[in-house]
C-alpha cells in the first residue's frame, strides 16, 4: 500500500476509491480477503 503502483491495483481490483482502500485497510489490516469484505459489507 505504499506504492502508487499497488494502490491502483487494489482500487482497480475491488473497484473502489483510493480513499475507500485506505479506510477498509486502516480498518482491518492490508489482507485481501479482508478488505473485500469490509469493502462488501460498506456497499
Amino acid at each position: 500500500m505504499h506504492e502508487p503502483h499497488e494502490v491502483r491495483s487494489w482500487t482497480e481490483s475491488l473497484k473502489c476509491s483510493e480513499t475507500q482502500l485506505r479506510d477498509a485497510v486502516k480498518a482491518v489490516g492490508n489482507s485481501a480477503e479482508a478488505v473485500r469484505e469490509y469493502l462488501a459489507g460498506k456497499r
